[in-house]
C-alpha cells in the first residue's frame, strides 16, 4: 500500500511530486550532468505537469525484457521527471501501444549503450538493479 501524506513537493519542471516519507532533492551526480532524485523520491507518486496520471516512483527497479517486460520505445533524457512525462504524452497519442511505466537507465552517457528512457507497453517482472529508476503508470 502506498504511504498517505499530505506534503507536495513542486519540481524545476513545475510539477508536483507527493513523497511517501522524505522530500525529494535533486543531485546532479550521474554521467553528463543527469540529474538523479533517488533514494529520496522511492515509492513516491508524480504527476507531470497537465497531466491527471500518477505514476509510482520506484529506485533501484527495472522492468526488463528478460522478465516480460515489452519495450516500446527509448528516448534520451537527463532526469526523470522527462521519462515519466513522455510516458504520460505517449498514453495521450494515438499510438499502437499505450505506456504501462517506464524504466530509466542511468549507468552511463545517455544515448549509449542502454542508457535511455524505456517506455514500457508491458512491464512483467521487476528486479531490483543500481543505477535504475522506473516508474508504473497508477492511473
Amino acid at each position: 500500500a502506498l504511504a498517505s501524506s499530505t506534503s507536495t513537493l513542486v519540481t524545476p519542471s513545475g510539477s508536483t511530486s507527493t513523497p511517501g516519507s522524505t522530500a525529494a532533492v535533486p543531485s546532479p551526480t550521474g554521467p553528463g550532468g543527469v540529474i538523479i532524485e533517488c533514494p529520496a523520491v522511492d515509492n513516491t507518486t508524480y504527476s507531470p505537469p497537465n497531466s491527471s496520471r500518477r505514476f509510482l516512483r520506484q529506485c533501484d527497479t527495472n522492468w526488463g525484457s528478460a522478465e516480460g517486460a515489452i519495450d516500446a520505445t527509448t528516448a534520451t533524457v537527463t532526469n526523470m521527471v522527462d521519462c515519466i512525462s513522455l510516458c504520460a504524452k505517449y498514453n495521450d497519442q494515438d499510438a499502437a501501444y499505450k505506456c504501462a511505466g517506464v524504466t530509466w537507465v542511468y549507468a552511463g552517457l545517455q544515448g549509449t549503450s542502454n542508457n535511455y528512457c524505456w517506455i514500457k507497453s508491458k512491464l512483467g517482472e521487476k528486479t531490483f538493479v543500481s543505477n535504475m529508476e522506473s516508474a508504473i503508470l497508477l492511473s
